[in-house]
């Protein structure tokens, strides 16, 4: 379908930032580039009705690493490295919430826990040995000691062990996008949905859509996960996450958020829902993809688990994806790559915690 040439002329032409991507980063960038060039055209541009990557289809969590994930990643990557990435999650959860008040998200900062099942007792000994040097190493950035270990059961079965996380929370991620539009449009900020990007020319800045060229004087790519579909050469990995909600079945909600095995699997109450998602650790190849779709292999294993956690069949109302942007390292890739043409990619599945402050330091580098 062709554009009308009224249709082109007002929306697409005269642009000087076009924002790829309505997500928190996405609109994070617009918010802070507005915020820099206040007399600016800035157009965000998303190819779903909500966003089609993980920022309206994640599982609201607001956290900044558990301790098994960290002590892993420090493992692989260095502490140096761990520990920067740790302060930009939490710096990005407090610059979300300076922008978009708890209350507003739906949201509540509770803690989280760590929990190990019955099978896990010499991993929860080997983390509860580290924790004392991760609460000094974690403090060092933070200016607290997040880790504890604790003895309430949760209601959970075939539980050895658990660690808290202090400062942790969790929010509803469609009422925060709700909010960061209502916010940027308030600015003057132009949010276009349903506007598929097909390709991106580098060089000069220009993006496709529909068979037609637009040439912003500046173009930002926020597609996360995604970005392969778009840009070749970065370090980027779709990483597919799947997620599940249960009918009610609590009869007093945690409101707190659990992580087990690394962070690959996490639950959370929903209301008297509970939702459970990842997984993608045992089906690593077949998540490695820009397919947003189910499979019934990861709703079993997921399905599985939380019953198992919680000692009974349950029964699941809702299930969905969403695709996070993964790499060699968690750290997010906020640069340009020409003089036209910058990104803001690669969450690390902490996309919440983090994107804020990313669009805030993409914002801070242009010119």
């Amino acid at each position: 379908m062709n554009f009308s040439y009224w249709e082109f002329d007002f929306y697409l032409k005269n642009i000087d930032f076009a924002i790829i991507g309505g997500g928190i980063v996405g609109m994070s960038s617009a918010y802070h580039l507005k915020r820099k060039f206040p007399n600016a055209r800035i157009v965000v541009v998303e190819r779903d009705f909500f966003s089609a990557g993980a920022s309206s289809r994640n599982a609201g969590f607001a956290c900044f690493g558990s301790p098994t994930e960290i002590l892993s990643d420090a493992q692989v990557n260095g502490w140096e490295s761990v520990l920067k990435t740790i302060q930009n999650r939490y710096m990005g959860l407090q610059a979300l919430q300076d922008i978009i008040p708890m209350s507003k998200m739906d949201g509540c900062q509770n803690g989280g826990v760590e929990i190990f099942e019955s099978h896990e007792s010499d991993k929860f000994d080997s983390t509860m040995d580290q924790l004392p040097d991760l609460n000094r190493r974690v403090n060092d950035v933070l200016g607290f000691s997040p880790y504890q270990k604790k003895s309430e059961p949760f209601g959970l079965t075939n539980i050895i062990g658990a660690i808290g996380i202090d400062r942790e929370g969790m929010i509803h991620p469609g009422k925060m996008l709700a909010q960061w539009q209502k916010i940027n449009r308030e600015l003057g900020i132009e949010i276009l949905y349903g506007l598929n990007i097909e390709s991106v020319d580098v060089a000069s800045g220009a993006f496709q859509i529909r068979g037609r060229w637009i040439l912003p004087s500046r173009l930002v790519v926020c597609t996360n996960g995604l970005t392969p579909g778009l840009i070749s050469g970065l370090d980027v990995i779709p990483a597919r996450n799947q997620v599940l909600v249960t009918n009610e079945i609590l009869e007093k909600p945690w409101n707190q958020t659990f992580h087990l095995r690394e962070g690959y699997v996490y639950f959370r109450n929903v209301g008297r829902r509970v939702l459970i998602g990842g997984g993608r650790d045992m089906f690593r190849e077949q998540e490695a993809t820009l397919l947003l779709e189910e499979t019934e292999n990861v709703k079993h294993y997921l399905h599985e688990t939380i019953q198992r956690l919680l000692g009974r069949e349950v029964e699941i109302e809702h299930h969905w994806s969403g695709i996070m942007g993964m790499g060699n390292s968690k750290g997010p890739i906020i640069q340009s790559l020409s003089e036209k043409t910058y990104v803001a990619v690669r969450m690390g599945g902490m996309g919440v915690a983090i994107g804020t402050w990313v669009g805030q330091e993409l914002a801070r580098i242009m010119e």
